[in-house]
């Protein structure tokens, strides 16, 4: 009698199944995971640029200003200065446009004028609320 060391057709057909399973399961998860951290990095980076601009305008020769935009925002830190730096948003934030969607600092670190700024992350609405008085803001 002979003896037969392999694997029968079905039972190979069972495990590459189970692992296309597996690995579609780990993508899927992976791209959420990757959404989640770029939503993270950006909230992250506006708050240190709300920062930035707040402490450039404590030096009192020009207010710099956060411009927010269709696809991005600029930071405008001189008077003359067309450009500024600009950051783009993810693939998957929107801006949601208000009437004035410039965000600017007193001298003595008061926001000029107090508002929200609204973002769409994938369906969920995120509110950055600039309060009166002193602080960078803060997210809803």
């Amino acid at each position: 009698m002979m003896k037969r060391n392999g694997f029968t057709l079905f039972e190979l057909l069972i495990v590459l199944s189970l692992l296309s399973i597996i690995t579609l399961i780990a993508i899927s998860l992976s791209f959420d995971f990757i959404k989640k951290q770029q939503t993270k990095h950006f909230l992250e980076l506006l708050h240190s640029d709300i920062f930035f601009v707040q402490n450039q305008s404590f030096l009192g020769t020009y207010r710099p200003t956060l411009n927010f935009r269709d696809g991005n925002y600029v930071i405008i830190q001189y008077f003359n200065d067309p450009v500024g730096i600009v950051r783009e948003y993810p693939a998957h934030i929107t801006f949601r446009h208000n009437e004035n969607n410039k965000i600017s600092f007193k001298v003595n670190g008061n926001y000029e004028e107090p508002k929200s700024i609204r973002f769409n992350v994938d369906g969920e609405d995120y509110k950055l609320t600039f309060p009166f008085g002193k602080g960078r803001g803060y997210v809803e």
